[in-house]
């Protein structure tokens, strides 16, 4: 079972008593109407979203792709009244493998904070957007694989990403269509930060794996393994986002929140590769490369072991994804579970980084 509550207002007694009944406590998510009033949280309310991009699409894709220079776009969807939401924005593409190799990049939105303030919401002003690498019916596909390893990662942790699927049109001033089909928008890590009074870590690398909440830690780098993804580090600080809090006693401790999933087993899209540094033959090839002990190591087994009914619902109940997909998506998560029956979890003979 899993409980959150304010780490501020922990009373001693009453948290020694929940870790002997074996609860996990994790910081809550705060439902107030200062969290409510974000941009993500107007955007984040339906199934899916309809969103159309107009920008210099020949510019964004054919110009510099590793300029960090943001160029003028607009930003348009329906919002829950069904009016027309209409946003003057600025973007620029993010990311550095699929920079240099997809067809359509990962995109950073960013919006004017100004507008934000006449619309009465916060001033989270940006937005990461994900959009396939591949511009074709499979490059969809991993789109709605690497949504779902979103989704149940929900499941695993109160401390995650908040997502949103979209049908997006991007297109150039003119009207004319660069791309239409799926993509996924992910809250700012700034944004995710101040849901849980956190704070990043920016240059957080090496750090004693003592440091962090052992809870967080252990949904982490279960999941890495449930989805195939070893395309992570928590001593590198890669694919992970490091946030921290300190407590009355000027202790600091870490947590850690996942994302980018492209690389992982899940997905298995047919640009990636294994990952030779732990000697993977196979994308779909799992290992367990996190830095905790044996311990923590057999409570993260038994917190899958207690989601895993969760876990199937959220992929059996995705009825936007086709029947195939989503059947090969069960498979490869049970196929998760029957090897933990049979051999346990496979470790790597070191972790890279240290």
């Amino acid at each position: 079972m899993t409980v959150c509550i304010k780490t501020t207002y922990i009373i001693f007694p009453f948290f020694i008593s929940l870790l002997l009944t074996g609860i996990v406590v994790l910081p809550c998510q705060a439902q107030t109407q200062k969290e409510r009033n974000t941009l993500f949280a107007q955007l984040n309310y339906t199934d899916v979203l309809k969103v159309e991009i107009q920008t210099d699409t020949e510019n964004l894709l054919e110009g510099d792709r590793f300029t960090d220079e943001y160029q003028a776009a607009k930003f348009m969807y329906k919002n829950q009244s069904g009016d027309d939401e209409v946003f003057e924005i600025k973007l620029r593409l993010r990311g550095r493998f699929r920079r240099k190799n997809c067809a359509i990049p990962p995109i950073k939105l960013n919006f004017d904070k100004d507008d934000l303030k006449e619309r009465d919401w916060k001033k989270d002003d940006e937005i990461k957007l994900v959009t396939p690498c591949i511009d074709s019916p499979e490059g969809r596909d991993y789109i709605m694989r690497e949504y779902i390893a979103y989704k149940i990662y929900q499941e695993m942790s109160p401390i995650h990403f908040r997502v949103q699927l979209i049908k997006l049109t991007l297109s150039d001033p003119n009207g004319k269509k660069k791309y239409k089909g799926w993509g996924i928008l992910i809250e700012d890590d700034k944004t995710l930060a101040k849901r849980f009074d956190f704070e990043r870590c920016e240059e957080c690398y090496s750090i004693d794996a003592d440091l962090f909440n052992k809870q967080s830690l252990e949904a982490t780098a279960i999941f890495q393994y449930l989805i195939g993804n070893s395309d992570w580090s928590v001593i590198l600080s890669k694919n992970i986002e490091i946030l921290y809090q300190v407590d009355e006693k000027q202790d600091t401790t870490y947590y850690t929140v996942p994302y980018d999933f492209d690389f992982s087993g899940i997905v298995n899209p047919t640009y990636a590769t294994p990952n030779y540094d732990y000697d993977l033959k196979s994308v779909r090839d799992r290992v367990y490369i996190s830095p905790v002990g044996e311990e923590s190591a057999n409570s993260s087994i038994q917190l899958l072991l207690q989601k895993k009914q969760a876990i199937m619902e959220v992929v059996e109940n995705f009825k936007l994804m086709n029947s195939i997909s989503r059947q090969d998506v069960m498979e490869y998560i049970e196929s998760c579970f029957d090897s933990l029956a049979e051999e346990g979890l496979k470790r790597p003979n070191r972790l890279i980084g240290n």
